[in-house]
């Protein structure tokens, strides 16, 4: 029996089968509380669900590991768990390399109360094992990785040249600013680009290398910046744009990295083309390593070949959290009562039904209201439009369906409003809509005002506690098909966007 019949039979399990249908049905029934459930489920045998978990490994194809993900993370949430079940799943959860998901759960609550968890069990030494195989050097310390993480580590050591090609949540932002922290704490002189496709990514990037690395290297976003070579260690965050500039204002300067983010972008018109220009140029001065990333690419290796120097393609299927494709359907003859059905490794699940706000008439209310039914009463809900103006128009048409809600405005929001008002107009939409906890966000939004969005949705927990973010941005490969309402891409500054209901897509161990 080869590798690919044996993960077969395990995935074929009737108690693999049942635990991840009966983990994602209470899963999605626990955060979408006004769903009424198609049937009830009275009790749960873990006992012989996590046995089955028990059997997959690291090296399994990523449709069995997120199987084996679903049914520990279900264990974890299932306050009727006891509390030798949830030791158990904690342990499954160490030993697939999902360390910090055990942590957050520990953070929640929601693992076992034990002082030393599972490091009391018998199985201890096993786990150190595989905690000390999942880590990499961070200086005075070791840093607990995924399997991806460690993968790329070795790879980018390795390597002068590498391709990788990992789901969107493998962490692999995560693991470069680490490889980056580590290079510049080692080498007297460092100084590495991170090419990004848009705008709004440059911005994003920058902030969270600023963050990590503090004082210890600059971190420049303009080709003219006055403080380029005032500093041991650099790291430039630029479109390929502004790397071509960069490259003719300075015709000397080499580099000692180059990743490439998004690199399925290579194939992206006229733009592709300056991309490939300037990665061949800033190549061929000296001998940087050069990092190509895209997201689910089946043949990263394309990106390496005949390349001088070592190379190395690297597809990995690590699951690290799970994603939920959730389809909601109007029940024929009433226009207010719609179904849920869950797609699980292409198995319709049915969740239940529930019931929107209001009629959807017209037509176009339709994203928004099961928008409000479905995430009224969570926090952080992104819904996607298909532009700018269709952005305000769905934001618009939210803040209607909560109207009739008592919601207190925070102080932090009543600070974004006031900057509105006074920077742009008293009478813009967004400043209105951000009373009903509500905001728009796109591309060409002036800059003061969309970080200001953002840093009103990033503590959403304490200033918009039920932000619906309307957001015209890059599509993302886990899009649900029934959602979609049309994408395209535009210059580096203004992406557009696609209908997806964001609260739908439970995103990891602890709820969506």
């Amino acid at each position: 029996m080869n590798d690919d019949e044996y993960w077969g039979k395990v995935a074929a399990l009737p108690a693999f089968t049942d635990g991840v249908r009966l983990s994602t049905l209470k899963s999605a029934l626990s955060f979408f509380a006004d769903v009424r459930p198609e049937a009830v489920i009275t009790s749960v045998d873990w006992d012989r669900y996590l046995l089955v978990a028990s059997l997959v490994t690291l090296e399994a194809p990523e449709a069995v590991q997120s199987g084996a993900l679903r049914i520990v993370q279900g264990c974890v949430q299932d306050i009727a768990a006891s509390a030798g079940q949830k030791e158990a799943a904690e342990y499954l959860l160490r030993r697939l390399g999902n360390e910090r998901a055990a942590e957050l759960a520990h953070k929640k609550g929601l693992a076992a109360d034990s002082e030393d968890g599972v490091s009391a069990s018998p199985l201890s030494l096993d786990l150190i094992r595989r905690t000390l195989e999942l880590s990499v050097d961070g200086g005075d310390h070791r840093v607990p990785v995924n399997y991806f993480q460690r993968q790329f580590w070795s790879s980018a050591e390795k390597s002068r040249w590498t391709s990788v090609s990992a789901p969107t949540s493998a962490g692999k932002s995560h693991i470069v600013r680490l490889w980056l922290e580590k290079q510049i704490a080692s080498q007297p002189q460092y100084r590495a680009v991170y090419l990004v496709p848009t705008r709004a990514l440059i911005e994003e990037v920058s902030r969270e290398l600023e963050s990590a690395l503090g004082d210890r290297a600059t971190v420049t976003t303009m080709p003219w910046d006055m403080r380029v070579d005032q500093k041991p260690h650099e790291l430039f965050v630029l479109t390929q744009e502004r790397l071509h500039i960069l490259l003719r204002k300075r015709p000397e300067m080499t580099f000692d990295l180059i990743f490439v983010d998004e690199a399925q972008k290579l194939n992206d018109g006229a733009r592709g083309v300056l991309l490939q220009r300037t990665i061949d140029e800033a190549a061929r001065r000296g001998e940087p390593k050069i990092i190509f990333a895209s997201p689910l690419t089946s043949n990263p290796g394309l990106l390496v070949e005949g390349v001088p120097g070592p190379s190395t393609a690297l597809v990995s299927e690590t699951v690290t959290v799970n994603q939920t494709l959730i389809h909601v359907n109007q029940q024929p003859g009433n226009t207010r009562l719609w179904n849920m059905i869950a797609l699980v490794s292409g198995e319709r699940v049915p969740i239940g039904e529930f019931d929107l706000p209001a009629r959807p008439v017209p037509e176009s209310k339709r994203l928004s209201l099961v928008a409000v039914a479905l995430g009224g009463k969570h926090s952080g809900n992104v819904v996607y439009a298909n532009g700018p103006s269709d952005a305000e128009k769905t934001a618009g048409q939210i803040c209607d369906a909560l109207s009739a809600s008592n919601w207190e405005v925070s102080e932090a929001t009543l600070e974004v409003i006031e900057l509105i008002e006074k920077t742009i107009h008293p009478q813009y939409l967004l400043a209105d809509y951000l009373k009903q906890g509500v905001a728009f966000h796109y591309g060409n939004m002036p800059l003061l005002v969309r970080e200001a969005v953002e840093r009103l949705f990033s503590q959403r927990g304490r200033s918009l506690p039920r932000l619906h973010l309307d957001s015209p941005r890059r599509s993302e490969p886990a899009m649900p098909e029934p959602l979609r309402q049309g994408a395209s891409q535009g210059e580096q500054g203004a992406d557009v966007s696609v209908g997806l209901l964001e609260s739908c897509r439970s995103g990891g161990p602890m709820g969506g």
